[in-house]
C-alpha cells in the first residue's frame, strides 16, 4: 500500500502509466522456406481485413485511421514491369525501390523531384524508372480523398559495384531527401513523404481502413506480387491526427 501511495504521489499531471495500452492491430505471415509467393501477400491482406475492429475511422465510415503492409520487394512483379517497358531490372538485391508520397500540385512536385535527383547523384545512385502507382480511390472517404497524395515508385541503382552496404546507403538517401525537402520547403512536411526506400522491403500504406488497402492498391491484387514475408498494420489513432504519411 505504501509503494502504491508513493507511485501516485510521484505522478506528473494527469498521465497514468498503468492505464497505457495499445489499440492498433498488427500481424505477420511468412513462408518458412523463404520462397516468395502470392499466397503470403493475399493471406496477409485477409488477416488485415479481419482486424478491422483493431482500427478506427473518422467521422466518415469510409475514412480510416490508416492501414498498411510491408513485404519483401516483389522481384517478379517488378521484373515484368521493366520487361513491358523494354528495360532491364538489375539482379535481386542490386537495386532499391522507394515509395513516395508527392504533393498533388505539379509545381511543388517538381521541386521535390529536383531535390531527389540532387541527393541521388550525391549518394552514388542513379534513377532507373519512375512509375505512377495505380490506385482506385473511388470508395475512400472525402477526408482521405482531399489529402490523398500522388503516389509514385522510384527505382534506384548504385553507380558503384559494391553492394555490401547498399541497404545502409538507401537509409541515408531517404533521410537526406526528406530533410532537404522539409528544410527548403517547410510547408511540405505533410504533403511529401517516403514510406519506404530499400533494396529488401517495400511498404504499401495509406489513410485507409483495413478493408480498403487491397482494393486501393492494384499492385497487391496481381498474382505476380510475391513475397515470403508480410507484416500488416491497422491503425487506431489515440493521440495524433491521422494523415497519409
Amino acid at each position: 500500500m505504501r509503494n502504491a501511495t508513493k507511485q501516485i504521489e510521484d505522478r506528473q499531471g494527469l498521465y497514468v502509466p498503468e492505464m497505457e495500452s495499445d489499440a492498433c492491430g498488427v500481424g505477420m505471415l511468412l513462408d518458412v522456406t523463404n520462397k516468395p509467393n502470392h499466397y503470403i501477400a493475399s493471406s496477409a491482406l485477409t488477416m488485415l481485413e479481419n482486424m478491422e475492429h483493431r482500427g478506427a475511422c473518422g467521422c466518415e465510415e469510409n475514412t480510416g485511421d490508416g492501414a498498411g503492409m510491408l513485404t519483401q520487394l516483389p522481384h517478379l512483379f517488378f521484373y515484368n514491369l521493366f520487361s513491358e517497358r523494354n528495360l532491364v531490372l538489375p539482379a535481386k538485391g542490386n537495386y532499391g525501390v522507394g515509395m513516395f508520397f508527392f504533393p498533388k500540385k505539379e509545381k511543388t512536385r517538381i521541386i521535390c523531384k529536383e531535390i531527389i535527383e540532387q541527393c541521388t547523384e550525391e549518394y552514388g545512385f542513379e534513377i532507373l524508372l519512375e512509375r505512377n502507382v495505380p490506385v482506385d480511390n473511388s470508395f475512400i472517404g472525402k477526408s482521405a480523398l482531399d489529402s490523398e497524395p500522388r503516389i509514385e515508385q522510384i527505382f534506384f541503382k548504385s553507380t558503384g559495384v559494391n553492394f555490401d552496404d547498399l541497404e545502409k546507403r538507401f537509409y541515408f538517401l531517404r533521410n537526406a531527401i526528406m530533410k532537404k525537402v522539409y528544410f527548403l520547403n517547410p510547408d511540405l512536411v505533410d504533403e511529401f513523404y517516403i514510406s519506404s526506400l530499400s533494396s529488401k522491403t517495400i511498404v504499401y500504406k495509406g489513410l485507409l481502413t483495413a478493408r480498403q488497402l487491397r482494393p486501393y492498391y492494384l499492385d497487391l491484387q496481381d498474382p505476380n506480387y510475391q513475397t515470403a514475408l508480410a507484416i500488416v498494420h491497422s491503425r487506431f489513432s489515440t493521440n495524433t491526427v491521422p494523415k497519409w504519411k
